[in-house]
């Protein structure tokens, strides 16, 4: 019985301590970003030091062994597979093709019902006379640029993402994406801007570019709300094909 004790508790120091290392492993190479919004790295700190106390409560057990009716079980055998198929898996962002897509979120609406009355409530960086929307505050900019389109109409802006397509965009327009996070990879979304480049039929899906263009507008008809709306339209005039940044997501 003392020995069947002592084998469970070195199993379950193992797979404690393992996990520990893990999660330490992940936030030293900032791969938990592929997984986790930012904001939720802290609680992982703690998370570790919560394994590390129950791996000593392990050990302390097994050095001193008391009468124990424990034995291997199925969630130990679970735990351990868990752990090779995260130590020995490759972590890389999450495509966009295996996101359940909601399609891209330029929620079209018509800009002057909802003005900026201020100027100081633009949250959007101008550089050079130029909006640059980069990915820190993405999804606050891209929001503002939507819902007080009238401000932003007719103005140069810079942005990098990937290339979107959907079935119903013309031949040479796309979206200049981003996925977004708001908790984890589990609520994953794309957002982005539709975009149109007199050579954009010949631009592959998934491609990086920076583009250069003109913020301009169309009518289309949405079927939900039954009218014609309008919508931001990136007019391209400068495309350059970048590298995949090293962390592709955006968070809220």
């Amino acid at each position: 019985m003392k020995l069947m004790g002592r084998i469970t508790s070195l199993i379950q120091t193992v797979i404690l301590i393992s996990f520990s290392y893990f999660i330490y492993s992940l936030i030293k190479d900032n791969t938990i970003l592929y997984y986790i919004h930012p904001r939720m790295v802290p609680a992982l700190y703690f998370t570790i030091i919560i394994l590390v106390i129950l791996a000593f409560n392990e050990i302390s057990k097994l050095l001193k062994p008391t009468p124990s009716s424990r034995g291997i079980k199925l969630f130990h055998l679970i735990f351990l597979i868990t752990l090779f198929v995260g130590f020995f898996s490759e972590h890389r962002p999450i495509d966009y093709h295996s996101i359940e897509l909601r399609g891209i979120n330029y929620r079209g609406i018509e800009s002057e019902k909802t003005p900026i009355d201020k100027e100081e409530d633009f949250i959007i960086p101008i550089i050079n006379s130029k909006v640059s929307l980069g990915a820190e505050s993405y999804i606050e900019n891209l929001t503002n640029i939507i819902y007080n389109f009238s401000y932003f109409h007719g103005a140069e802006i810079e942005v990098e993402g990937f290339i979107y397509r959907k079935d119903h965009y013309d031949v040479n327009q796309f979206a200049i994406a981003r996925v977004a996070i708001q908790c984890c990879a589990a609520d994953a979304e794309i957002l982005g801007l539709l975009s149109h480049w007199e050579y954009g039929n010949e631009l592959p899906e998934n491609t990086w570019v920076r583009i250069t263009g003109n913020l301009q507008s169309f009518q289309y008809f949405d079927e939900t709300l039954k009218r014609e709306i309008a919508t931001p339209i990136i007019i391209v005039e400068e495309l350059e094909e970048i590298d995949e940044p090293a962390n592709p997501y955006v968070y809220q």
